[in-house]
């Protein structure tokens, strides 16, 4: 059995990164994003003060096609909405509402309390959407990165949906072997099975594509592939690796309009199934 630094450096995504920078430059483009788009900031969608989202539009007058509702990552325990506002031009300026929310963070909460608020913002923005579509239909892309992308694809499980998830943790039991986490996290073998994606049915009608980067860890690419074998074809038509990149650099491809991780997300918001990646080595 692989021993605990080994468990540690395949989930370790900070390696090789230097967190002040790349988050010092998402912040920078986070606050460009809100000075172009206004939008609107720290909207509750429920009861506590960690249950607030962010919401931007396409330009007045320019109709709704779709929504696109995008969880952070962080392992449930860290970062915020506000870091990950860049990715909103690239949606609005195609006609894509995009909302953001945010969630308590463990150990102050358990997982299972995030997936209840990720499901009452899910509920908020269906709530909304009708308005922000009239006349057209309402189409909702639930997406993710990481601990965002388990968050996506449980709520696939719980409910039909379109996923997008990026760099997703499908399987939570090989988290219980993650020294780093093991305080924050708290997992038992009883919770890592209920909150894990891969381990349970989809609801009739999810689809999900997902995608990891091709330079993470052999553990990462593998919960992007189990959550494929666990749920079929049918419902993963879209098992991707994006070659070259890191685990924090799918969420800028995600943000670039010319990026075949941005294109294939839209190819899922229109109800396509072919992926927009080159094909796999």
């Amino acid at each position: 059995m692989p021993d605990a630094s080994w468990w540690d450096a395949q989930y370790q995504a900070l390696a090789g990164v230097d967190p002040k920078a790349l988050f010092g430059a998402w912040a920078r483009r986070s606050a460009q994003a809100v000075e172009a788009l206004g939008g609107r900031l720290d909207v509750p969608y429920g009861p506590t003060p960690a249950e607030t989202l962010d919401v931007f539009m396409p330009a007045p007058g320019t109709p709704v096609r779709d929504v696109l509702v995008f969880f952070h990552g962080g392992f449930w325990r860290g970062s915020d909405k506000a870091l990950h506002r860049f990715i909103a031009p690239a949606f609005t300026a195609a006609g894509t509402a995009v909302v953001l929310p945010n969630y308590a963070l463990c150990p102050a909460v358990t997982i299972g309390t995030i997936l209840d608020q990720a499901g009452a913002a899910l509920r908020w923005v269906e709530a909304q959407a009708a308005a922000w579509c009239a006349p057209g239909p309402v189409r909702i892309t639930v997406a993710g990165h990481s601990a965002g992308g388990h968050l996506a694809a449980m709520l696939g499980v719980r409910q039909a949906a379109r996923v997008f998830s990026l760099s997703g943790l499908h399987d939570l039991r090989p988290l219980m072997q993650v020294p780093f986490l093991h305080g924050d996290l708290q997992l038992t073998a009883q919770t890592a099975r209920a909150w894990s994606p891969a381990l349970h049915r989809p609801a009739t009608g999810t689809v999900v594509h997902a995608v990891v980067g091709g330079a993470e860890s052999a553990e990462f690419q593998r919960q992007t592939q189990w959550l494929r074998e666990a749920w079929g074809e049918a419902a993963v038509p879209v098992a991707d690796v994006c070659p070259g990149a890191g685990h924090f650099a799918v969420v800028e491809a995600l943000a670039d309009p010319a990026h075949d991780v941005h294109r294939a997300c839209r190819l899922l918001m229109a109800g396509a199934s072919a992926s927009a990646l080159p094909s796999n080595p």
